[in-house]
């Protein structure tokens, strides 16, 4: 596996699709010496990340972390 970096100093900006590939922008706080990160993936990667993130939810879920939120009708 590759190096794995925190990035505390970031938050998810914006989240778009552009020739055919799924990209998520990260902006960075400006009290921090980060630089902006684009993250680039197939949309196939983008169905495993989400498939791992829904994962991660259930869990914390479980866990009593977090609690879901059921949509308004």
């Amino acid at each position: 596996m590759a190096d794995v970096k925190a990035f505390p100093q970031s938050e998810l900006d914006n989240m778009h699709i552009a020739n055919g590939m799924v990209r998520l922008d990260f902006k960075a706080k400006e009290a921090s010496d980060m630089k902006d990160l684009r993250v680039i993936m197939t949309p196939q990667g983008y169905i495993q990340v989400f498939g791992m993130l829904q994962q991660i939810m259930d869990k914390l879920e479980a866990a009593g972390v977090i609690k879901k939120i059921e949509p308004q009708k």
